[in-house]
């Protein structure tokens, strides 16, 4: 994780130059250290890596937030556009494109990920999250971009896996309306993968070896045909599919 802030400049100083519409990360942003101390410094700086961003940012929670810290005093330490307090799951849009962050880092009891009391291979989307899921799929104009850091994708070893992704997919594939779902936590990487007519893209994970060989990071394009291009960088895939 040293080198990740390092990455990280990298990844900022191309989407500077690209001028994106917003930058998002996908969870385990943080080091995985043992004292509150010392997780926090390092939120702290990487945050501080991430606001030279010059735009839209956002953040998703990974089961690495609360390994040392509680969800509430992550989400007070960074900065999602839009948001007075950063948010756990929420929605935002880009032109006629709904963005969906959801939370899965659920128990299957639905509780919520505290330090030393979760395992990252039982990970859920609570009720009432599905509920307001529902509500934004329902109200949203045109196509929907999802992101979560535990992985959706039906081909993806059960233990990346959020234990309600059926139910998940079902709903995407109702709405008519998700076109990808973008995800983190297998920090190899997976294959990409279109299944009922969506993209499950699960990025390899920028802090996976070590640098300047390594690192990954991608740059999304939508077009109005239904055509998704995912140009990844260094490691990360590449993708060019009519969903």
């Amino acid at each position: 994780f040293e080198d990740a802030p390092a990455k990280l400049r990298d990844c900022i100083k191309v989407m500077n130059a690209h001028k994106v519409d917003f930058l998002i990360e996908l969870g385990d942003f943080k080091d995985m250290v043992e004292t509150k101390e010392g997780t926090l410094k390092c939120l702290d700086d990487i945050e501080k890596v991430y606001a030279t961003f010059n735009g839209r940012r956002y953040h998703v929670l990974g089961n690495h937030e609360t390994d040392c810290i509680t969800k509430a005093e992550f989400l007070s330490r960074i900065s999602n556009y839009g948001q007075g307090r950063a948010q756990a799951y929420y929605s935002f849009k880009v032109g006629n494109v709904t963005g969906i962050v959801l939370d899965a880092n659920y128990t299957s009891k639905m509780e919520e990920y505290e330090p030393g009391k979760f395992d990252f291979r039982d990970t859920n989307v609570p009720p009432d999250q599905i509920k307001w899921l529902q509500g934004v799929l329902d109200s949203a104009p045109g196509p929907v971009v999802v992101f979560a850091h535990q992985l959706m994708d039906p081909v993806c070893d059960d233990i990346m896996r959020i234990n309600n992704a059926e139910e998940l997919r079902a709903m995407f594939e109702k709405s008519g309306k998700v076109k990808a779902v973008f995800a983190g936590h297998h920090h190899i990487g997976l294959a990409p993968n279109v299944h009922n007519g969506i993209l499950y893209y699960t990025l390899r994970a920028m802090a996976q070896d070590a640098y300047p060989e390594n690192n990954s990071f991608a740059e999304v394009e939508l077009y109005d045909s239904g055509r998704i291009v995912v140009n990844g960088y260094v490691k990360a895939a590449s993708v060019d599919k009519k969903i």
